[in-house]
């Protein structure tokens, strides 16, 4: 199974009580690995960054409104996020549409919070 852009999965490997959603925004072949760039929804709140908002018509998942966390966006290493979906460390979730996906990737190329290596990234996959 490949990973691609826009699939989704719940992450219940966290210390916290809360789990959050997860996006693929890219996935990118680099020396030795195939990496992919993950970004989390959380809760809106004044506090957080109003670069992409997500309401609950747009995926099944989003209960309420809710946003892109680009500040904890990170890069995976393909195989391990693939090996901990076949252990049940983490679920598979209802993908993206095609139109939420590219709102979260916009936002990430604007994010001012985003991680550089993640924008970098996202800049070079959607250019």
């Amino acid at each position: 199974m490949k990973l691609e852009a826009g699939d989704a999965y719940w992450d219940d490997s966290s210390r916290s009580s809360i789990k959050h959603l997860y996006f693929i925004l890219g996935v990118e072949e680099q020396i030795g690995n195939t990496i992919v760039a993950v970004v989390n929804i959380t809760s809106n709140n004044p506090s957080k960054e109003q670069t992409c908002l997500i309401y609950p018509n747009e995926h099944r998942n989003i209960l309420h409104e809710s946003v892109v966390y680009y500040r904890e966006a990170r890069l995976l290493i393909h195989e391990r996020l693939y090996d901990d979906i076949i252990k049940g460390v983490i679920r598979k979730a209802d993908s993206a549409s095609q139109e939420l996906l590219d709102r979260m990737i916009d936002g990430g190329k604007k994010s001012k919070q985003i991680p550089i290596e993640v924008k970098r990234m996202l800049k070079r996959l959607y250019p």
